[in-house]
């Protein structure tokens, strides 16, 4: 082949297509795109005013109060992320054995999404159904794990998702 050009420097001319003859191979090698509007920020909440709280587990995070959340979410918001996860930090005295707290319509959650949608009705907000409960032996326990002891029903769960979507939550997310 000494002497030889004939298929060089062609490549932006020709391009080999025979890993791409399938629809799923080119699916699986088609561009993709990351924007900041992909991203989602996860939040955390604690109850109370002008508090913020370190989390030793996660290095620079910390909770936060409802007002200092509003700041932090308008800067999100500012900088181009368009949606937030909330993630509460329910206090133990307000956690039951019939988990009242979790249907709260002025509980810490349901106050946090009325306050961030009044200044910044354009954030999406993602929250969970995690409804916790108080077992007999004084523990926190996920409604999953006590089938017997929970009194919430799936209409329960349903109606809190509800309220939660009318409060102007856009997404009920399973974390």
């Amino acid at each position: 082949m000494k002497g030889s050009t004939k298929n060089r420097g062609q490549f932006p001319y020709t391009r080999m297509r025979r890993n791409r003859k399938s629809s799923s191979i080119r699916k699986l090698v088609q561009e993709s795109t990351l924007e900041i509007t992909d991203l989602i920020q996860p939040v955390f909440i604690i109850d109370g005013k002008n508090k913020t709280e370190s989390i030793t587990s996660m290095p620079g995070i910390d909770r936060l109060s409802p007002d200092q959340l509003l700041n932090e979410a308008q800067e999100l918001y500012n900088l181009g992320i368009q949606a937030i996860a909330i993630f509460p930090v329910i206090e133990k005295e307000k956690k039951s054995f019939n988990a009242e707290e979790s249907f709260n319509e002025n509980g810490l959650v349901q106050n946090t999404i009325k306050l961030l949608k009044r200044n910044i009705p354009e954030l999406t907000l993602i929250t969970d159904v995690a409804v916790f409960v108080i077992d007999g032996n004084n523990k926190t326990e996920s409604i999953t794990s006590m089938p017997g002891i929970n009194r919430c029903s799936p209409d329960q769960l349903l109606n809190e998702a509800q309220e939660l979507y009318n409060l102007g939550i856009q997404a009920i997310a399973i974390f």
